[in-house]
């Protein structure tokens, strides 16, 4: 089942609505991680050889000293995190005027050009891909792009500009590939030299059949929610990972428009190096309308 509109529509509203009344932080849960790391621990005397017996007496006070110079400095998890988050906070493009921040979520819409971005960082440079974005702690080691922001938000915000979603593929005796609008992808960053770089998400893939880039489209499936019994509540099986793909995923929100998975004899996407920045250089994904709409329509059957 795709993602009702209506549950994605109250998730955007709530997500406007933090940016004028403030939103709790969405980090308390780190209160929970202990204060410090590293700590020495005094040698246990129970696993002394019995029979060695000490060279000489040791001031407890002096062997005490010694201890706590060498133990290294204590470091505050908790700092360090809102450290790092507060870096990752720094913008690091001139963020354009026509783009409205959805509270402190790192993701913004535009609605006058009909766009969603949400900031990430690279993940991975080399190797096969099965997505080409992901949210941040999903799937990282098959993926280009860590998302900081869940899928769940950017299908919501793009509902909210007008971008409705078809189908996810389906893949049950025969394949049926995804249909819905083709979204044009674009990654941002600035370079080393401080100039702004915008390159075609294609253009950092590369097929491995033809060794160029993928000539593919991306649609806007829109994923699909199961209920968690566990939890009570409905989870969004794009925030597990299948944010973007490159490997067609019946939980994709975004697929390519071709039959492209090994175990349906489909094309293979690998990182296109040469076209990718450094790890851990910070991205904007820049989800845009392009107009186009992909119909629905009968693959080819599957072989196993």
């Amino acid at each position: 089942m795709i993602a009702k509109p209506s549950h994605l529509a109250i998730l955007f509203i709530g997500l406007l609505l933090t940016s004028f009344v403030g939103c709790a932080d969405a980090r308390q849960d780190r209160s929970e991680i202990p204060a410090t790391i590293g700590e020495v621990q005094d040698a246990d005397p129970d696993t002394q050889d019995p029979e060695e017996k000490p060279a000489a007496t040791v001031d407890s006070g002096s062997k005490s000293n010694k201890l706590e110079s060498a133990k290294p400095p204590k470091q505050d998890l908790v700092t360090l995190m809102k450290k790092e988050e507060e870096e990752f906070e720094k913008q690091t493009i001139e963020i354009p005027g026509t783009w409205k921040r959805l509270g402190k979520n790192h993701i913004w819409v535009d609605p006058k050009n009909k766009r969603v971005i949400v900031r990430g960082a690279i993940c991975l440079q080399e190797g096969l891909l099965e997505m080409f974005a992901c949210p941040r702690q999903t799937k990282e080691h098959e993926a280009i792009i860590s998302v900081h922001a869940k899928a769940q938000e950017a299908h919501a915000s793009m509902l909210a500009i007008g971008i409705k979603p078809g189908k996810p593929m389906t893949w049950v005796e025969e394949y049926f590939p995804v249909d819905g609008p083709v979204i044009d992808i674009e990654i941002w960053w600035t370079d080393k030299d401080g100039k702004l770089v915008k390159r075609r998400a294609q253009d950092m893939i590369r097929n491995t059949d033809t060794g160029k880039a993928m000539a593919s489209d991306f649609v806007f499936g829109g994923s699909k929610e199961i209920y968690d019994p566990h939890h009570k509540r409905n989870d969004y099986l794009a925030d597990y990972g299948p944010m973007i793909n490159v490997a067609n995923q019946p939980d994709a929100m975004i697929d390519v428009s071709i039959q492209s998975s090994a175990e349906a004899q489909g094309s293979l996407f690998e990182a296109f190096t040469e076209n990718v920045p450094p790890v851990n250089t910070k991205v904007y994904v820049v989800l845009s309308d392009s107009g186009k709409r992909i119909a629905a329509k009968k693959g080819k059957p599957q072989t196993k």
